[in-house]
């Protein structure tokens, strides 16, 4: 089972072992109707301080600049351009530097206005 309740795990830091980066609270995660979502996740690491050029974002496979990433927040955000009224797949992948990549996916349906 997990030993994380609700907090941030120091155990496995006072054991000098590596946690991977994690990758919650994804948006948009159902269907929606705008057409230029504004994609965000929170990409935090326990161990390091992630920077934006450690972090990855796809979006329907395709690599994708100038999404910005907060470091003190570890809030990621992406204004996309206008997507077509369809299933979007969203790719998210963290490397702490250490070895350890994390790597989430998820995605959403843009629904017509009508």
């Amino acid at each position: 089972g997990k030993l994380v309740t609700g907090g941030r795990l120091n155990a496995a830091k006072a054991l000098g072992a590596n946690t991977a980066p994690v990758i919650l609270g994804v948006q948009p995660s159902s269907a929606i109707r705008d057409r230029t979502p504004n994609i965000s996740a929170t990409v935090r690491d326990d161990e390091t301080e992630l920077a934006e050029t450690q972090i990855e974002l796809y979006i329907d496979g395709r690599l994708k600049q100038g999404f910005i990433y907060d470091a003190p927040t570890d809030g990621l955000t992406y204004l996309s351009g206008r997507l077509s009224t369809s299933r979007h797949t969203v790719r998210v992948v963290a490397d702490d530097g250490q070895g350890l990549v994390e790597a989430r996916t998820w995605s959403f349906t843009i629904k017509d206005r009508r």
